[in-house]
């Protein structure tokens, strides 16, 4: 179920089941200030607050409940701050008041007769200053029902600090009542007695739904004198007395608001409303902020509202009340096409709040306040470039021309404060459209300083696309820069200075101080290691001259037949095809774009050549070392690498279509964009490497062992993984449909993605223990022989797919559609069927002992002939639930 909400409302969601009809519980939440009136902020404050207040606690479980309440969480503050022994503290809110004594620490003597109250100027009004404690059912929070021992190790029986005035406690031996302002835990007899009966008959007939007589004020959580039969309007005054350090009296207002809500079910397009009502206040007078919950139902098909799609709450004033036809164009707008083509629709709060409400605390506001004064340096220099921009300009109108044409502009004035919550739409929406504005006027620009060139260009008898051409694209090949040769130009201009009697100090130390020559060779250094690293991402090196190339060409032959080697070579661009190049030592070559179609190079070391564009169509590398080899861009058509060692290789936009890789490491390599269409990797060894965007259609992966990586956007379709070890594999968002995964090993395999297809995969007597197959479209699959154990197929789409002697024990299959499956002689002892649609399923001498068949969905066509059923769980059974017209 996804949410839509504005900045400054939450929600929680409850589906629950009572009388055999499932409903779906609302809580809109609005987290408010007292002063000034109507003030509301964002729910990320109000759970902080609630977290840091409640400690532990809950703010509401998500019930709706039957009759309006009021909660005070706080203390009694000593008016003036001076100590008392004793003080009243006064709830009003609306009609209804409440008034408790909170005295200081007192515990009974032994003539029963209390202490004299200590003196406070705080007291905590909470469970454990009001009377109870250990072994006291309405309190084993509290104070006053058993002894407790002193620091110095004497048992006293300590006096409750918060008291009834009408219920003051005279004994140690007589209880009385627990008083407080605050919420009743859910097993305390004040709330549990009205839990209903839960018998046998329940539990035949409405299990695991609420008993037929549970009383729904266990819903409401405060005490009874702070609860009316109606529910609050939500403009509500109150009152607290004494419950605030610097204010004696403090008053304020619920918001006047009311909470609307809305659902769309899965397979509609339009909404409904549930309607809402204010039922709890729950106020934190310290704070002088409360939190305001609207709660209502509605009817739901599914016990889990599975049906439910998406929600939309929303608030308006009590006296402004807006339409439905409001809320149905916001929450199409924010489902659409519009939200995906104008993400400020999301920051527009004022669609679902009422305008002007205010969106950030003092807190907040003061804390946003600092990060804007922690501007002021900025401020300062801002002015100062203002004044020398007032000075350039009047020396510009000193000489007789225009500022504003000549002149530098004038800058534009520095915002004096942040925008408000509610304006945040609007100012991404004028930041989009500048910045669309700007956009067009840069391409108008560009369009009209290109035409120029080109003119200038064709003026000078220049080819101007060749220019351009060669602009756009950079710097080709490796860094031209050279340590040794800028020490060779600073050596040749200082003779040349020298010969002219000029000075040559700072030619010289160009030339010759240690420091300068280290960082220049420091320089190459990183330009290069650069190089060697991004090469595929600029420009391909253009082709060597022919007759450099062929003079290379011969050079290269020559030194190769004597055993040579080209380590760390410049060979950028030379044509090198269709010779034997056996064994022979290219480390740390540059070979970017070299032409190497047919060439043998079995057993050549390659560790860390830069082979980026090359072409290699149809080589023989097999058994080459190729570690920390940058093969970006290069192309590899039927090439052969079995053996190979690619380690930490780049294999950027790849293309090894058809090629053979069995039994090559691929441990650590980049795999971005590479095809491995119809390629041979028997054997392949791969470890915690990301496949991002990989083409292994068609691909034989037989026994290949890839442990631990992640395949994002892969096309594995038809590929052929039997035997092959994908322990602990990710699978997110790929195609796999026909692939094969016989015999393989997948245990702890996770396969996400609503876009990933598995029909059709073949997975007989695969291991599959731990793996995570929930929601995937897997029909027309096998997994025959199979061991599924532990797996987790929730959600997915099983129909006709076979199991056959499959062992699932401890499965999960929660919502799968296995309508027409064939499950003969599969283990699925102590499984999970819950809510699944088994109509049609073949559970033939099939071994359910213990499994979990609870509201699932069958027919007269499952099949449970022979099958071992003793323990199974079959309660509660599906009802259709049909939804009110």
């Amino acid at each position: 179920m996804r949410g839509i909400k504005p900045f400054k409302l939450g929600f929680l969601t409850r589906p629950f089941t009572w009388g055999k009809k499932h409903h779906l519980g609302v809580t809109v939440t609005a987290f408010f200030g007292f002063d000034p009136p109507g003030a509301v902020f964002t729910d990320v404050e109000m759970w902080a607050v609630v977290a840091e207040q409640l400690a532990g606690g809950t703010l509401d479980v998500g019930m709706p409940k039957s009759r309006g309440e009021v909660l005070v969480t706080g203390s009694c503050h000593a008016p003036g701050g001076l100590p008392t022994a004793t003080c009243p503290v006064t709830l009003r809110f609306g009609d209804l008041e409440k008034t408790l004594y909170v005295i200081g620490d007192r515990h009974w003597k032994k003539d029963e007769v209390p202490t004299e109250p200590v003196p406070f100027t705080t007291m905590p009004i909470d469970w454990a200053h009001a009377y109870g404690g250990p072994g006291y059912a309405p309190n084993p929070l509290g104070k006053g029902a058993a002894d407790v021992a002193d620091d110095a190790g004497i048992e006293k029986r300590p006096l409750p600090n918060v008291e009834r005035p009408r219920h003051l406690i005279t004994s140690p031996k007589k209880p009385v009542e627990p008083a407080g302002f605050g919420a009743y835990d859910f097993q305390w007899p004040q709330r549990f007695s009205l839990a209903g009966t839960y018998d046998r008959k329940w539990f035949e007939e409405l299990y695991p739904g609420f008993a037929a007589d549970i009383d729904w004020r266990i819903w409401n959580v405060a005490p009874a004198d702070q609860q009316r039969e109606e529910p609050w309007v939500g403009n509500e005054p109150f009152e607290l007395v004494n419950m605030h350090p610097a204010k004696p009296t403090l008053r304020g207002q619920l918001p006047g608001l009311r909470g609307r809500s809305f659902i769309r079910r899965t397979g509609q397009t339009d909404i409904e409303e549930v309607e809402l009502r204010c039922t709890t206040a729950w106020l934190f007078p310290h704070l002088e902020r409360g939190v305001v919950l609207f709660q209502g139902a509605t009817r739901i098909l599914e016990d889990d509202a599975a049906d439910v799609d998406v929600i939309m709450v929303a608030a308006e004033r009590l006296d402004e009340p807006r339409p439905i036809e409001h809320y149905r164009r916001v929450f199409e707008e924010r489902t659409g096409k519009t939200a995906e083509e104008d993400p400020t629709i999301h920051l527009r709060d004022e669609d679902l709040v009422p305008g002007g409400v205010k969106g950030f605390t003092p807190e907040m506001e003061e804390h946003m306040t600092l990060l804007a004064n922690e501007g002021l340096a900025a401020k300062r220099l801002r002015g100062q470039a203002d004044k020398k921009i007032e000075e350039a300009r009047a020396l510009v109108e000193a000489e007789g021309l225009d500022a504003d044409e000549h002149g530098p502009a004038v800058l534009e004035p520095l915002p004096e404060k942040g925008p408000e919550l509610d304006e945040l739409g609007d100012v991404f929406e004028k930041a989009m459209r500048e910045l669309a504005e700007a956009k067009t006027k840069i391409e108008a620009e560009k369009t009209r300083a290109l035409a120029e060139m080109r003119t200038l260009y064709e003026e000078l008898g220049l080819d101007a696309d060749e220019v351009l051409e060669e602009m756009a694209t950079g710097h080709r090949g490796p860094p031209a820069f050279s340590a040794a040769a800028n020490r060779a130009m600073f050596e040749r201009l200082h003779e040349e200075t020298v010969a002219l009697d000029q000075p040559v100090d700072e030619l010289e130390h160009y030339a010759t101080d240690p420091e300068h020559l280290a960082k220049m060779a420091e320089t190459e250094r990183q330009l290069l290691d650069n190089y060697r690293r991004m090469a595929h991402l600029q420009a391909p090196a253009f082709p060597m001259p022919e007759g450099p190339a062929q003079h290379l060409r011969d050079d290269l032959v020559t030194r190769a037949a004597a055993g040579g080697s080209f380590r760390e070579r410049d060979l950028t661009g030379a044509d090198l095809s269709k010779l034997t190049l056996e064994k022979v030592d290219f480390t740390r070559a540059l070979m970017e774009s070299v032409q190497l179609r047919r060439a043998n190079l079995a057993g050549a070391v390659l560790e860390g050549v830069v082979l980026a564009h090359a072409d290699l169509t149809e080589a023989n590398l097999a058994g080459a070392n190729l570690r920390g080899a940058n093969l970006g861009g290069a192309k590899l058509v039927g090439a052969n690498l079995a053996g190979a060692d690619l380690t930490d290789a780049t294999l950027f936009a790849t293309d090894l279509e058809n090629a053979t890789l069995e039994g090559a490491t691929l441990a650590a390599s980049l795999l971005h964009e590479t095809s491995f269409k119809r390629a041979t990797l028997r054997g392949l060894q791969l470890e915690r490497a990301i496949l991002n965007e990989v083409d292994l259609q068609g691909a034989d992966l037989t026994g290949a062992r890839i442990v631990e990586c992640v395949f994002h956007h892969v096309d594995l379709r038809k590929a052929n993984l039997g035997g092959a070890d994908l322990s602990g594999a990710t699978f997110l968002e790929c195609a796999l449909e026909e692939a094969s995964f016989v015999n393989a090993r997948m245990e702890k395999a996770t396969c996400v993605g609503p876009t990933s297809v598995w029909r059709g995969a073949d997975f007989k007597g695969a291991h599959l223990v731990g793996t995570n197959l929930r929601g995937l479209d897997l029909t027309g699959a096998d997994f025959s022989g199979a061991n599924l154990d532990k797996a987790d197929l929730s959600e997915a789409i099983l129909e006709g797919v076979r199991f056959y002697r499959a062992v699932a024990r401890e499965s999960l299959w929660i919502r799968s559609r296995l309508r027409n499956a064939q499950m003969v002689s599969a283990n699925l002892m102590n499984a999970i069927l819950q809510k699944a649609d088994i109509r049609g399923v073949d559970f033939r001498g099939a071994n359910l002992y213990g499994a979990d068949f609870a509201l699932v969905q069958s027919d007269e066509a499952t099949n449970v002939t022979d099958a071992i059923q003793l323990k199974v769980r079959a309660r509660p059974r599906r009802e259709e639930q049909e939804l009110p017209s």
